[in-house]
């Protein structure tokens, strides 16, 4: 039943999906005949520890715009962390090599770590060099991040990175 159930919420998306593909012109500029998603875990980065994290083109490509949303945390039993990585980025390239401008946000838990009364979000620039496949496939990125924010009335910019792996689909 469930099965069943399932098939026949699937069946309007594959039909609206049909009719988007259809209406793309043969002659357009793009890459790939599909909007490329990927999934990675990035290591530092905009999760600021580690996060796994979603990315989606918001065209019918592997380069353009699209965002990121993720999570990311640890328990050591005595203390826990988590964060929230969203953002909003545009690939410029060509085919599987692309360069990556983004602006985004973290909400975290860092101020029970750094003893302030307020909740974190903190901001952050990307500039990376990412390997985007047109299909399916490995994802590499390789990110600086520029890190900003305010707490206890001090705005603050740091310096930071990142390295993320996953895969594309």
């Amino acid at each position: 039943m469930k099965n069943i159930l399932f098939l026949l919420l699937l069946f309007p998306y594959h039909l609206s999906n049909a009719q988007e593909t259809e209406s793309i012109p043969k002659n357009a500029n793009r890459f790939s005949s599909k909007r490329v998603s990927a999934v990675y875990v990035e290591f530092i980065g905009a999760g600021l520890i580690y996060s796994i994290n979603y990315d989606v083109r918001f065209k019918q490509s592997n380069m353009g715009p699209g965002m990121r949303i993720g999570a990311g945390g640890f328990s050591d039993g005595a203390s826990s962390f988590y964060s929230f990585p969203i953002g909003f980025n545009y690939l410029f390239g060509k085919k599987v090599h692309a360069f990556e401008l983004g602006i985004g946000g973290t909400f975290t838990n860092l101020n029970k770590i750094l003893n302030a009364q307020n909740p974190n979000v903190v901001g952050n620039l990307t500039l990376a060099y990412r390997i985007q496949p047109i299909n399916d496939g490995f994802s590499l990125r390789i990110a600086f991040m520029q890190m900003f924010g305010s707490e206890q009335k001090t705005f603050f910019f740091i310096p930071w990175g990142g390295i993320s792996f996953g895969y594309a689909f």
